[in-house]
């Protein structure tokens, strides 16, 4: 019965090693940290397109390994891409992307540097946007028709849009017609003409609701009946945001006669909302006394209008 018993766990260990051995594993070192533990965070979409976080953190020497059985199933199941990045300590995200790789076994290396001595001179400047399907002036859900809402951040900024169907449109108001359902992959590549450029890029599909769907890059969906209209939005908001960099209060401060439909979301680099309310009073504190140390997107809205502006909490 021992020998049994013996060969039993044996067998269980040699199982457990190799199921273990074939988790895709992310590991590196995050050099000058001082011996201060570092947060190194992974995102990955799940099977509706919804990102995933995974974090790891730092030993004394900066080095740290991450892996687990969801984040695998993800990359086996879904898709092979996924982001891997930290804030620094000059509140700048610093971020590497891997694709296209074989997920199972796969060994990934993401170094990165803490407290480089020269912070990016692009942090400022960042790609992005956001859509609805309700009319801003209405509030009506408009079928077969998005409404792209430019939250690109940046001074002296030029827009070139890459519609994915093999057109593309230049400026910061353009309109456009898809013959089809999609999915369309677009893209938003802005640049400040002083050296920072910055992609960002969403994929927009419609169903035979006129319903959009909005998946990341890489994913295969079920295309619907119907055409897909976009019409960019972008309008100005009088307001102070203050302080920035900001600890614990924040002040947004709105110079407007009256607030509609006003609210505030908070998103970190990688679009993930973090905090959003509605915005009663032309002047509203934001407590983010509870929030992580960082480089966050604040997006406020007023009478169909949108306002962004990049946030560091410290």
């Amino acid at each position: 019965m021992k020998k049994i018993s013996s060969l039993i766990g044996l067998m269980t260990v040699l199982l457990s090693f190799n199921c273990a051995a074939q988790l895709t594993t992310i590991e590196g070192n995050v050099s000058n940290t001082s011996g201060v533990p570092v947060t190194v965070t992974t995102m990955v979409n799940d099977f509706l397109g919804n990102p995933q976080y995974f974090t790891a953190t730092t030993d004394s020497m900066g080095d740290y390994t991450m892996s687990s059985v969801d984040l695998d199933s993800f990359l086996q199941m879904v898709s092979p891409t996924l982001s891997v990045y930290i804030v620094d300590c000059n509140a700048d995200t610093s971020l590497q992307a891997f694709s296209n790789f074989s997920p199972a076994g796969t060994v990934l290396q993401a170094d990165f540097d803490y407290c480089p001595s020269i912070s990016n001179p692009c942090s400022n400047v960042a790609a992005a946007f956001t859509y609805t399907q309700v009319n801003p002036a209405t509030q009506n859900f408009i079928p077969n028709f998005a409404y792209i809402i430019n939250n690109s951040i940046g001074s002296n900024l030029s827009y070139t849009w890459d519609f994915g169907d093999g057109t593309t449109g230049v400026g910061a108001n353009v309109n456009h017609t898809y013959v089809g359902n999609g999915p369309y992959a677009l893209c938003l590549t802005i640049d400040d003409n002083a050296g920072c450029v910055d992609t960002f890029c969403d994929t927009l599909t419609v169903g035979s609701n006129g319903q959009i769907m909005k998946m990341e890059p890489g994913f295969s969906i079920q295309i619907g009946e119907g055409n897909l209209s976009t019409e960019e939005l972008i309008g100005q908001i009088n307001l102070d945001i203050y302080p920035n960099p900001v600890k614990d209060q924040l002040i947004i401060s709105i110079d407007a006669e009256v607030l509609t439909n006003a609210r505030f979301i908070l998103t970190d680099l990688s679009g993930r909302e973090i905090l959003s309310n509605v915005l009663v009073n032309k002047i509203s504190q934001i407590d983010l006394s509870n929030t992580a140390k960082g480089t966050y997107i604040l997006n406020v809205q007023n009478e169909g209008n949108m306002h962004s502006e990049k946030i560091i909490v410290q």
